[in-house]
C-alpha cells in the first residue's frame, strides 16, 4: 500500500514539474510584417524603414522580420496590380491586411481629431520645439489615442519638415494671397488657413498624383516640402513654376503606424524592441529630412528659382491675420492642448 501511494505522489510529481518546464520552454511567436511605403519622399521613408527592420531583426534574433515595399511593390505582389491610394493605406493598417505604414497625421485626424493640432499655422517655433513636442507626453498622448481605431502609433516621421508654397506667383505680403487657388491637404486646418486669407484651397489630391498638379494653368500655389517639390519636379513640364515662396508656416507630418491587434499580441519584450526601432528610424527621417530640405533648396536656387522669403514684419501680419483659425480650433480641440503644445519648451 505504502509503495502504491509512493508511486502515485512520486507520478505526480513528475507530471507537475514536467508541465511546468514545458511551459517556461515554449516557443516565443515570430512575426513577418509587410511595411508599405506609400508617400514621397519614398527615398526617406526607405532607409528609416531599412533601418527599424535592421534593429528588429537583430534585437529579436529573428523572431521579427520586415518586408519593405513600396505601394506599387505592394499591389503587383500581393493584390494582382490593384492599386490603393495613399489615403487608404492607414484603413488597409487598421483591417491588419498591412501590418506597418507610415502616413499623414492628417489622415489619421479623421480617426483621431485632436491630431488635426499638428496641422496649425506657425505653431512649432523650430525643429528643437517640434522634436520636444512629438517625442514628449504630448507625442505620445496624441499616438494613443489613435488605439481607439485599431491603430497603433509608434512615432511621429516628417515627411520633409516645414512646408513652403511653390507655384507660379510670388507671396511677399499677406494681401498676395487673395484670389489665388492653392493646392493643399484634405486637413481641414489647411484648408481654414487659405480661406482665412482670402486664397482657394483646393483638397483631395493625393500627393502620389502631386506630379501633375501643376499643369493645371489654374493652379497658382500647392502646399509641399522642399524634398517634396524636388522629387516630382522631373515629371512635369510646366516651366512658368518659378517661385519658391518660403513660408515655413507649418509642418508636413506622418506617423508610423501598425495595427493594434498585432501589438496586443506580441510580448513585451517585442514590444519594447518594435518601439525603440521606432523611435530611432523616426529621428533618423527627421533628421535626413532635414538636409534634404537644405539640399532641395540649394538645387532649386541654382536651376533658376525665385526663393521668396516675407519680411518679418509680414510674417507677423501674417500671424495675425490667422488668429481666426487658432480661435475656431481653440473651441473643436481645446485651448489646453494648443497652449501645451505652445508653452512646450
Amino acid at each position: 500500500m505504502k509503495l502504491r501511494i509512493f508511486a502515485i505522489t512520486f507520478l505526480m510529481i513528475f507530471t507537475q514539474a514536467f508541465a511546468a518546464g514545458k511551459s517556461t520552454t515554449s516557443p516565443t511567436p515570430k512575426y513577418k510584417f509587410k511595411w508599405v511605403l506609400a508617400h514621397e519622399p519614398v527615398e526617406l521613408f526607405i532607409a528609416a524603414a531599412k533601418s527599424f527592420a535592421d534593429e528588429v531583426s537583430q534585437q529579436s534574433n529573428g523572431e521579427i522580420n520586415v518586408e519593405i515595399l513600396t505601394l506599387t511593390e505592394y499591389s503587383k505582389k500581393y493584390k494582382q496590380g490593384k492599386l490603393f491610394s495613399p489615403s487608404e493605406v492607414a484603413q488597409l493598417v487598421r483591417s491588419g491586411e498591412i501590418e506597418m505604414s507610415q502616413t499623414y497625421t492628417t489622415t489619421l485626424g479623421r480617426s483621431f481629431t485632436p491630431l488635426y493640432v499638428l496641422d496649425l499655422p506657425f505653431l512649432f517655433r523650430d525643429h528643437s520645439h517640434a522634436t520636444n513636442v512629438l517625442d514628449g507626453k504630448i507625442g505620445k498622448n496624441l499616438l494613443e489615442g489613435l488605439s481607439l481605431s485599431d491603430i497603433k502609433g509608434l512615432a511621429f516621421t516628417y515627411s520633409g519638415g516645414f512646408r513652403i508654397l511653390p507655384g507660379r506667383k510670388a507671396i511677399a505680403n499677406v494681401e498676395d494671397f487673395k484670389g489665388l487657388k492653392v493646392s493643399t491637404t484634405t486637413s481641414p486646418v489647411a484648408s481654414d488657413i487659405f480661406t482665412t486669407l482670402g486664397a482657394y484651397p483646393t483638397t483631395g489630391s493625393p500627393y502620389s498624383e502631386f506630379s501633375g498638379i501643376f499643369l493645371d494653368k489654374n493652379m497658382d500655389l500647392a502646399e509641399l516640402t522642399y524634398a517634396r517639390y524636388t522629387s516630382i519636379q522631373k515629371s512635369f513640364s510646366a516651366n512658368d513654376i518659378k517661385f519658391v515662396n518660403e513660408t515655413n508656416h507649418s509642418l508636413f507630418l506622418t506617423a508610423i503606424i501598425m495595427n493594434q491587434g498585432l501589438w496586443n499580441k506580441m510580448t513585451d519584450a517585442q514590444k519594447a524592441i518594435i518601439q525603440h526601432a521606432a523611435n530611432s528610424a523616426a529621428t533618423l527621417e527627421r533628421t535626413q529630412s532635414i538636409e534634404a530640405n537644405e539640399k532641395s533648396s540649394a538645387i532649386l536656387q541654382s536651376t533658376g528659382f525665385k526663393i521668396v522669403k516675407m519680411k518679418d514684419n509680414e510674417v507677423e501680419k501674417l500671424k495675425n491675420a490667422l488668429k481666426p483659425v487658432y480661435e475656431k480650433y481653440n473651441r473643436l480641440l481645446g485651448k489646453d492642448l494648443i497652449q501645451s503644445i505652445i508653452d512646450q519648451q
